[in-house]
């Protein structure tokens, strides 16, 4: 009876130990990673002026047609549809165009000019008192001889829409003709599709801190195994990061643009990875 006692508490004390000993956990530790990812705007409304001129509101307006047909075949000719370009202020029912006075005379010859004038009016008034249109040949003379401007300027406003904004250099290089409003483009950037560019920048920010993670653990000696935290909370700014952001900037943009700051995407996210020993 004893010995069966014995061999019974012999096999439960080998059923109680373990057959192998477990191997310990491999050794992890956490990295944190910050990116952020931007995407540019890739819509630009350019408003261009253009400019008509005559002795009455009707022919100012008629050189007006002739500035804009001429514009929209440079347009044209660079690849800009038609349907891209609108009249300011058309859409209201009223009339887009605006016209204004012109001096009579140029300032910088103010005196000699005064003289002749006064020399055509005397000229003018010795003439026949028949009825006529526009001025006389004297009063012509005498306004061409002074360098004097004409009567009417009409002027409107097209807005240019560029869904390629790096061609604003080629209408930069277009306004320098004469009649058009020269070096005062002024862009409005936007995004045609704001809800797509925060998607594209979202994933452009996982990606680079995914390879980022890879790069510190592979310089380690380690392996990324999980993530275990997300956030998309932003980081504070340091000066270092803001020299960055604008050195990397077209200087067009940073310079003559403010909008294209608005226009930016910007999407930052923070990422805890896990890592073991390779």
């Amino acid at each position: 009876m004893k010995s069966r006692a014995l061999a019974a508490v012999a096999a439960l004390s080998l059923l109680a130990a373990p057959v192998s000993v477990q191997a310990a956990k491999p050794a992890e530790i956490e990295l944190h990673i910050e990116t952020t990812a931007q995407v540019p705007p890739d819509r630009a409304v350019v408003p261009i002026e253009i400019i008509g001129s005559g002795e009455t509101e009707a022919a100012a307006r008629a050189d007006l047609r002739k500035e804009e047909d001429k514009l929209m075949a440079a347009l044209a000719a660079k690849g800009i549809d038609a349907a891209k370009v609108k009249t300011e202020g058309a859409d209201s029912g009223k009339d887009p165009v605006t016209f204004a006075a012109a001096e009579d005379l140029a300032a910088s010859d103010g005196a000699a000019c005064a003289a002749v004038d006064a020399a055509a009016a005397a000229s003018d008034a010795a003439a026949a008192p028949a009825p006529r249109k526009g001025k006389s040949a004297a009063m012509a003379k005498a306004y061409d001889a002074c360098g004097a401007v004409l009567n009417q300027v009409a002027s409107k406003t097209l807005l240019v829409t560029l869904d390629d904004p790096a061609k604003i250099d080629q209408l930069q290089g277009m306004s320098n003709r004469e009649g058009y409003s020269g070096a005062r483009l002024r862009p409005v950037f936007t995004q045609s599709d704001p809800a797509a560019a925060r998607k594209k920048a979202r994933a452009e920010a996982l990606a680079k801190a995914n390879a980022e993670a890879d790069a510190y653990a592979d310089a380690m000696g380690y392996r990324v195994v999980r993530i275990v935290r997300v956030s998309n909370a932003r980081p504070s700014i340091s000066m270092f990061d803001m020299i960055a952001f604008i050195a990397t900037m077209d200087n067009k943009s940073a310079m003559m643009q403010p909008s294209w700051f608005g226009a930016i995407v910007v999407e930052t996210v923070s990422v805890d990875y896990v890592m073991v020993p390779k």
